[in-house]
């Protein structure tokens, strides 16, 4: 409920250039259009198979999206809950892990935060690393491997570097049913082929698609191809401003759950050398808790390999196993309190640590109240003919419907934006050529010919060309 609440905050957020063009893509595919082949992004299908969910669902445009956004992730926080409560000797620890994942993303989120891959992907991958879990419980059940493949493949149709993420769940749990369960080597190899089964479903799903619409040419190109190309011969130049900037605001907005996995560190360092133990033993913790450890480990490399990017959104990847850790430190920690036989000590140790917890959330509870205010001066942007409540970025919302206002009888309902895709859902426009303006600092050579190629066939009748844009055309 508190989730929902505090969700409910983003509903009449803008877009971002991200998600307009998410959105924009999403409603041209509802007319007709094949993704690569008539609109073209880098990014892979899922998230565009979200937003024309959303649309057809809702609607086209920012409170579909975020709407659709915000009823996802209460169901992602009914599920952990659900999920994780036999795993911690205290309830109402469990109860806190939507708020420590979930409610701490909503809280510190912005305009460039919300609706994007990472985030969006953190559901399929918790439930794979669940179905591990269970797995293991009941090693009898191939079935929950297969599933657990699939929401895998689910979150690889997001990104593909996500990969990394549910092979190392797959990796350790198939190797801690070998070394701890005694399976042998047939049981091993039809336990991978389960997973390999499963992932292969919504993969395959996405190749039928492709191949249906004859463009399987095109999904090797955008998949495979152009990443190996780019990362060759684009050069954007130093982008470690962008690194550091992306690291110090995960630090500083989930700097409460990151204090409470860092002290879970400290804590197993602590019992290792002391020899107390600090573990709850509420059931098998063998996949949940060390296969979020091995999601943020792994999330952190996936980050920080994408060198053309590094943009904050990205650490969102990470909200889920940060905040199962910090609710797993919560745990340990008032356990290990617990093993003192002192009253009086337990009750004095119990009391600073809540003090501690509470303190360190005082800069998120200052931005969760930031966004409240924000929410309370909620403007009204002229879109079309329409005025349309919004908060966030409302100033360029503004600026571009005044910049647009002259031409909005003539208008014809397909143009080229050569800048940001938010002029796409203020005219309510969609992209009269395949190519994707968006990153001309990321266009090959490959890009540069297929655009020179679309504006001598389409001749679209409106070209909106931002400043920023013109350093490229002319370069």
């Amino acid at each position: 409920m508190i989730v929902a609440i505090i969700g409910s905050l983003s509903l009449h957020e803008t877009f971002s250039g991200d998600q307009a063009l998410f959105m924009t893509y999403a409603k041209a595919i509802d007319h007709g259009a094949v993704l690569y082949r008539d609109v073209w992004d880098i990014k892979q299908p899922a998230v565009f198979s979200f937003y024309w969910l959303a649309g057809k669902l809702f609607s086209f445009d920012e409170v579909g999206g975020h709407l659709l956004e915000l009823l996802y992730f209460c169901a992602l926080a009914l599920f952990l809950l659900l999920a994780v409560r036999k795993y911690f000797t205290r309830t109402w620890v469990a109860l806190a892990t939507p708020l420590l994942t979930l409610g701490i993303y909503y809280a510190v989120s912005q305009t460039l935060h919300f609706t994007q891959v990472e985030a969006l992907a953190s559901f399929p991958l918790f439930v794979s690393l669940w179905l591990c879990q269970k797995y293991l419980e009941r090693p009898d059940k191939k079935s929950l491997l297969i599933l657990s493949g699939l929401f895998g493949g689910v979150a690889v149709s997001f990104k593909l570097l996500f990969i990394a993420i549910p092979l190392a769940f797959w990796i350790w749990t198939l190797f801690h049913c070998y070394r701890r369960l005694s399976h042998g080597h047939v049981s091993l190899m039809k336990s991978t082929g389960a997973l390999a089964l499963g992932f292969s479903i919504p993969i395959g799903a996405s190749i039928g698609y492709f191949a249906y619409h004859d463009s399987l040419g095109i999904l090797w190109y955008t998949t495979f191809q152009y990443p190996y190309i780019a990362a060759r011969t684009v050069d954007q130049g130093d982008r470690s401003e962008f690194l550091i900037g992306g690291v110090v605001w995960f630090l500083k907005a989930y700097f409460p759950a990151l204090f409470l996995t860092a002290a879970l560190g400290l804590l197993r360092v602590g019992s290792l050398v002391t020899g107390r133990p600090t573990r709850p033993q509420a059931g098998n913790v063998s996949v949940i808790f060390t296969g979020s450890a091995l999601w943020l480990i792994t999330g952190v490399l996936v980050i920080f390999v994408q060198r053309l990017s590094w943009w904050e959104y990205h650490y969102s990847l990470l909200m889920v196993p940060v905040g199962l850790l910090a609710a797993r430190a919560v745990d340990e920690i008032l356990q290990f309190i617990h093993t003192y036989r002192t009253r009086a000590f337990r009750m004095v140790a119990q009391t600073a640590v809540a003090a501690v917890i509470v303190a360190s959330f005082i800069p998120t509870y200052r931005r969760l109240a930031d966004r409240i205010l924000e929410y309370s001066r909620m403007e009204t942007v002229r879109i079309g003919d329409a005025d349309v409540p919004l908060t966030g970025n409302t100033e360029l919302y503004k600026r571009i419907s005044a910049e647009m206002a002259p031409l909005s009888g003539d208008l014809p309902s397909k143009i080229v934006v050569l800048g940001n895709p938010v002029y796409y859902s203020v005219t309510g426009a969609t992209p009269a050529i395949s190519s994707n303006p968006w990153m001309l600092e990321g266009f090959t050579p490959v890009e540069w010919q297929k655009f020179d190629q679309e504006f001598a066939d389409q001749r679209p009748e409106v070209v909106i060309v931002q400043r920023r844009e013109l350093d490229y055309l002319t370069a």
